[in-house]
């Protein structure tokens, strides 16, 4: 059902995108772009599970790469060319006189339909892309530098957003790389050329920054509205929560051999990096093999999407002036893959050497998923430090409304929208038009260290206007006015949001935002650890425990079996590979009154039946709470867990002790164990009672840990 949904919405997507394009640009059939998929392309859902290839997928990234060409043409060229100013002697000089990516020769390799949730739908494709088209670069008194071959290779995601119940079905359409791509470059025209290697590296740092600031999480490019009247409050998906990344301890770091004087041993400091974001240093242990960091070793960056890796790097800090930090071995993982793999969310990454070979040294780190929430005292509750985050500003940019840009012959004439926060400093692309549609969105993390030294920043939007003779050169800017936003009046704001269209400047022109704050729920940064610090070892049957003090003397399930078929078969308890889940009831919201025939009416006694899996013996029951709206468990069970994807079976009943009814069933929720520790390892779920929401709700958290 899931997979015919998705089907049907990228389908319409494509003949709405289909029709547009055509309407728009008639294009020669034979300009049509090359697109070529491997062999054995194919669609996994996000279970894992492949399903035959759907050409789908494959026609709506096509018919979405072209959009990507002029943007990220103008975006590298914006980029680029300021960063060759650096350059020395007559390099200076140098400009770009050809330039275009085109649109053909990309492989796309396997997708992913992620779970409809939040109303939108999701999809990951790898992508290959080799450029035969032609860049050049001309400076004075050197000749040319050419670019004949670019290779990128990434993972996008394309998303559909908002989702509608009319054809066709989606609103508007996005796509991001989840991950910076990896560039290669083939340079042609420089044997004349000494400073060879400094222009290459130029060039790449200015395409890998231009694409970061367009393309890359967390930017998405809007590559169609099939509804124009979208806005794009309405297409702009938020971060999911704040990853806080933990630096732990190291292991197996040796010695570095000195030709006189007795071996080095290292200084190790790692930086940690997610996605695009910018890496961040953690302090130095001195002279140790095993370095092991403060608990309070962390790090916090936006997460955007599960897919998003995090990046890590280890070195030996040097401490002669001369010398620089050696490198000992780096290491990568996505979040998904960490959250699922995770034991306590601690995973060891083994690093990597330069030769692709393992090191043999190793680095401990633990995730934690912190939610963002409307309450914003974590910005001084928390004690000040410059990995601290405490709140989020979001700038989204709508669009522009008579914006006065006049022809002129010869000119391109577009505009852009600065934001400045403090000393930073943010701009949407150049667009041409009266109304032109921005759809940018701009995060702003405010650490507590920066809070604590002068509280918000006033944020300044200002629209320009800007000039080119050709796309080749640099534009010249004209102010066309500027709305000022102090940090006071979006404190006092209602949900602490402006959302308004403002006048900018004269003659009618107006700019559409909404800017908003948010503060980090710290109550479930660590959503697990209060209620499992005080459970039993685990020796093969239910580990039950209560901050009430009252466990209930139900039947309890072992927790060593697991079933392979209709096969059940047992899992020896000192296996260290095994994998445990620990689940907690945590509590339940709005449970109602029960009304029953020829009796009093009584506020439910509220119980839970949980089970694990398909095996009927790894059910669970939990204590009952009596005649409570708002029923609290805090009870954990422990089960054997064969994988992520294991299903929790969640009933709830109302207990008629001594009386001569059955347990009334209050009603059930299904979910993946996967679903649960994707969030952090809580989650709230609704139950449901004859195929209809009840509007009640039962919250479990999950955790793995070892055997």
């Amino acid at each position: 059902m899931f997979c015919g949904l998705a089907g049907m919405a990228v389908g319409s997507a494509v003949t709405a995108l289909a029709m547009r394009q055509q309407t728009m640009n008639k294009r020669d059939e034979a300009a049509t772009p090359s697109i070529r998929t491997r062999d054995d392309t194919s669609i996994s859902t996000q279970d894992g599970k492949k399903e035959p290839r759907r050409d789908l997928i494959v026609c709506i990234v096509k018919q979405l790469w072209p959009y990507l060409n002029p943007a990220i043409c103008n975006a590298i060229r914006a980029t680029v060319e300021p960063m060759l100013r650096d350059l020395p002697g007559p390099l200076t000089t140098l400009r770009f006189t050809e330039f275009d990516l085109g649109i053909e020769n990309f492989v796309l390799g396997q997708a992913t339909v992620h779970d409809l949730n939040n109303g939108f739908l999701q999809f990951d494709m790898d992508v290959n892309y080799v450029s035969n088209r032609r860049i050049s670069l001309k400076a004075s008194y050197v000749g040319s530098v050419g670019v004949d071959r670019i290779e990128l290779v990434g993972r996008i995601a394309v998303v559909l957003k908002p989702l509608t119940k009319v054809l066709p079905c989606v609103s508007a359409v996005q796509l991001f790389f989840i991950d910076p791509p990896k560039l290669q470059m083939n340079f042609t025209g420089l044997a004349e050329i000494a400073d060879i290697q400094l222009i290459k590296s130029k060039i790449l740092a200015g395409i890998g920054t231009a694409l970061k600031n367009v393309v890359v999480a967390p930017y998405s490019y809007v590559a169609a509205k099939v509804d124009p009247d979208c806005d794009y409050f309405n297409v702009y998906r938020p971060p999911i929560s704040v990853l806080r990344v933990t630096l732990l301890s190291g292991e197996g770091f040796v010695d570095a051999p000195r030709i006189l004087g007795r071996d080095d041993v290292p200084d190790v400091f790692c930086k940690i990096a997610l996605g695009a974001s910018d890496p961040l240093r953690s302090r130095t242990v001195w002279n140790n093999n095993s370095p092991l960091w403060d608990r309070d070793e962390f790090f916090d960056f936006l997460l955007y999407d599960y897919g998003q890796s995090i990046f890590l790097q280890a070195w030996d800090e040097s401490n002669g002036a001369l010398d620089s930090d050696d490198d000992l071995g780096k290491a990568e993982i996505t979040v998904r893959e960490l959250l699922l793999a995770a034991k306590n969310r601690t995973v060891k990454l083994s690093l990597i050497g330069k030769n692709g070979s393992p090191t043999g040294s190793k680095i401990s780190i633990r995730c934690d998923l912190i939610p963002l929430a409307k309450d914003v005292s974590s910005l001084i509750s928390q004690t000040p430090s410059s990995e601290t985050m405490g709140g989020l500003i979001t700038i989204l940019i709508d669009h522009a409304f008579s914006v006065p840009l006049e022809a002129m012959e010869e000119m391109h004439v577009t505009s852009k929208v600065r934001v400045q926060y403090g000393d930073k400093k943010f701009e949407t692309l150049l667009l041409p038009g009266t109304n032109p549609h921005y759809n940018t969105a701009f995060h702003v993390p405010i650490s507590t260290k920066a809070f604590s030294q002068g509280g918000g920043k006033d944020i300044t939007l200002t629209l320009y206007k800007c000039y080119q003779e050709n796309l080749l050169k640099a534009p010249e800017e004209t102010l066309l006015g500027e709305i000022k936003l102090p940090y006071s009046a979006l404190e006092r704001a209602a949900d602490i949001t402006i959302n308004e269209t403002h006048p900018v400047g004269s003659g009618g022109t107006a700019l559409r935002y909404r800017v908003s704050l948010h503060g980090i729920d710290l109550k479930t940064s660590n959503p697990t650890s209060a209620v499992l610090s005080s459970g039993s070892a685990i020796e093969g049957k239910v580990v039950k425990t209560s901050e009430a003090g009252m466990v209930s003397d139900a039947a309890r399930a072992t927790v060593n079996s697991t079933t392979a078929g209709n096969t059940t078969t047992t899992k020896d308890k000192s296996d260290k590979n095994a994998d445990i889940l620990k689940l907690t009831a945590v509590q339940g919201r709005n449970f109602k009154y029960r009304k029953h025939l020829l009796q009093e009416s009584h506020m439910s006694n509220a119980y839970l039946k949980i089970q694990v899996g398909s095996n009927p013996n790894n059910t669970w029951r939990t204590k009952t709470c009596y005649k409570s709206k708002n029923p609290i468990w805090n009870e954990t069970s422990a089960f054997v867990l064969s994988g992520p994807n294991e299903t929790i079976q969640i009933d709830a009943y109302d207990n008629e002790e001594g009386r001569t009814y059955r347990d009334d069933k209050l009603g059930s929720a299904e979910l993946k164990v996967e679903d649960v520790l994707l969030t952090g390892g809580k989650k709230e779920v609704e139950l449901i009672s004859k195929d209809k929401p009840t509007g009640t709700f039962v919250t479990i958290q999950c955790e793995k840990v070892a055997a």
